[in-house]
This record gives C-alpha cells, sequence and structure tokens, in this order.
C-alpha cells in the first residue's frame, strides 16, 4: 500500500470515528437493531453462532457495575477507543463495562473487552473485540490465489521480548516458516545457525 493510500486511509478511519461522536447514542442503537435484525435472516446462522462463541465465552449472567461508564472511556489511545466506542455506544452513555486496551498476555479477574488474549482453557473473562484494527486489519490487494500459496507460516517482527527471541532462535531456518525481523535482530539468528 503506498504512503498516500495508507494516509487516506488512516484519515478516513479517524474522520468517521469523529463523526460518530458528534451522533447522539440512539443513532447507534438504531445502527445495532439494524445488523442484529439482518443476523437472523442470514443463511448461516450456525456460523455466526460459532464465531460469537470462540470471540465471548461467557454464558452466564456477569456484575460490571464497577466497571467504567461507556461515555468515560479513556480516549488517549485513540485507535482502541475509536473502535470500542462504535460498538459500545449502541448501549448508551451510562452502561458499564470492563476493557484492557494493548496486547494483554493475563486473562483479567472479570469478564473485559480485549483485542488479544492467552490461548489457554480458562480465558472466558477475555471477550475479544476488534481492537486496533487500522492497525491489524488492514488488506492490501493480493493477486496470489489461496490455493496458489505455499503452505508456510510467515511472521514479520522485532524481537522486543525473551519470549519473540526463542521463537525467532527456534524457527528462524525451520522449513515451515517464513521469518523476517528487523535488521538490528539479525544477531539471535546467526548465534542459531552456530
Amino acid at each position: 500500500m503506498s504512503d498516500l493510500a495508507h494516509t487516506a486511509q488512516r484519515l478516513a478511519y479517524y474522520a468517521k470515528g469523529l463523526i460518530r461522536q458528534t451522533l447522539p447514542y440512539a443513532a447507534a442503537r438504531w445502527r445495532k437493531n439494524i445488523i442484529l435484525g439482518r443476523s437472523d435472516h442470514h443463511p448461516n446462522h450456525t456460523e455466526i453462532d460459532e464465531r460469537l462463541g470462540y470471540y465471548n465465552k461467557l454464558y452466564d449472567h456477569f456484575d460490571a457495575s464497577s466497571g467504567t461508564r461507556i461515555a468515560d472511556i479513556d480516549r488517549q489511545k485513540s485507535r482502541y477507543y475509536l473502535d470500542l466506542d462504535e460498538y459500545s455506544r449502541a448501549f448508551g452513555p451510562n452502561r458499564r463495562l470492563h476493557y484492557l486496551f494493548g496486547d494483554v498476555t493475563t486473562v483479567p479477574d472479570v469478564p473485559t473487552i480485549i483485542k488479544s488474549r492467552p490461548i489457554c482453557a480458562e480465558n472466558e473473562n477475555s471477550v475479544v473485540l476488534k481492537l486496533d484494527k487500522l492497525r491489524h486489519f488492514r488488506w492490501g490487494a493480493d493477486p496470489t490465489p489461496f490455493e496458489d500459496k505455499q503452505a508456510t507460516a510467515v511472521w514479520r517482527g522485532t524481537s522486543h521480548t525473551e519470549q519473540r527471541r526463542q521463537f525467532i532462535k527456534i524457527f528462524y531456518n525451520h522449513h515451515s516458516f517464513d521469518i523476517a525481523i528487523h535488521a538490528t535482530c539479525l544477531t539471535i539468528c546467526r548465534q542459531s545457525e552456530a
């Protein structure tokens, strides 16, 4: 994606989020009702239920009275805020919820909206929502059909944590992985080759 296209995408994202802030909560409720109404007529309702069950594993009622009011969600991390606001506005300004922004590596003690959760059997309190989507859900045009792709796991990143350094050491030269890292991280890979 070109720098110009990336900038245009970012501007559109923030403009849409800011416009949404000017609309009354009732407009978000109206939109929610339309979306839920469409889901009732979706040809594969089972698939929707399975996806929802994966993202939200909670089945029992819980008390969120100690959570943050929707109107008071922290705006410091603007992309997280705008994404959470897009979905939470439909429930009104005074409903409460727990949320954690950023990369969450532990399961919260209470049901909490997050963008990522640990992979473990007991992670029900980690309710996954599409947060920071401007960073994690941008897709460029892909000219290669899926059937023509190699059966390889692809990873790009830096080695900021010990867990990542170990991952790079173990899988850098593995035949089933295509790993590329920042040039300053190559020392780790060269050590693993020795």
